[in-house]
């Protein structure tokens, strides 16, 4: 014996709460499993249906990084995924320590699908900067569909919460090697 919802298919509110003991009712009534806070005249929206939409928007995130390296101004690309950025930056903090013991200590780091290869200081922290600024934005619009999601009414709205982070990506181009990284919306590279 449990309570179930039983939703208006036309308008996504609860209808009526009932309580069904033969399983095999569930689906002759259309009932569907009832959550805390639910109440009739209310929208069906259960909870875990949001979480379920975020974690999606996330993964969806991760993936996209994966597949969108940033292209640095040696023509290269470089991995952008939270792993590659937590390497980077121990990688960074670690050399800035062993150099103040061994002022000849060396730093490399490895475009994508290539060994690594040896980097001047300066030049690595910039691509780490440059890296930042390239997923910053991604990480911010993930985080506002994350709270348009959570402030959605009903299942209908939270599946009309559109996710594209493509709209956001934005590469850094350069005219020089010496010159400061420029933003500019691109899908170049673009691995999907």
């Amino acid at each position: 014996m449990a309570d179930y919802l039983i939703v208006n298919q036309e308008t996504g509110i609860i209808d009526n709460i009932i309580v069904i003991t033969d399983p095999a009712m569930v689906e002759y009534f259309g009932g569907r499993s009832y959550y805390t806070g639910a109440r009739i005249g209310d929208y069906y929206n259960p909870p875990e249906y949001q979480e379920a939409k975020i974690n999606e928007s996330k993964v969806e995130l991760a993936t996209f990084l994966a597949n969108n390296p940033i292209k640095w101004k040696d023509g290269k690309y470089y991995s952008v995924t939270q792993e590659k950025q937590s390497q980077l930056t121990s990688i960074i903090a670690t050399y800035q320590i062993e150099v103040q013991s061994n002022p000849s200590a060396t730093i490399t780091w490895n475009s994508t699908g290539e060994e690594c290869v040896e980097w001047d200081i300066k030049e690595l922290c910039a691509l780490a900067v440059a890296i930042k600024n390239y997923v910053k934005p991604m990480v911010t619009y993930q985080q506002e569909k994350e709270i348009e999601i959570r402030n959605c009414k009903s299942v209908a709205e939270v599946d009309a919460v559109e996710i594209d982070y493509s709209t956001v990506a934005i590469q850094p181009t350069f005219e020089t090697d010496n010159e400061e990284a420029k933003l500019e919306p691109t899908t170049e590279g673009a691995t999907e």
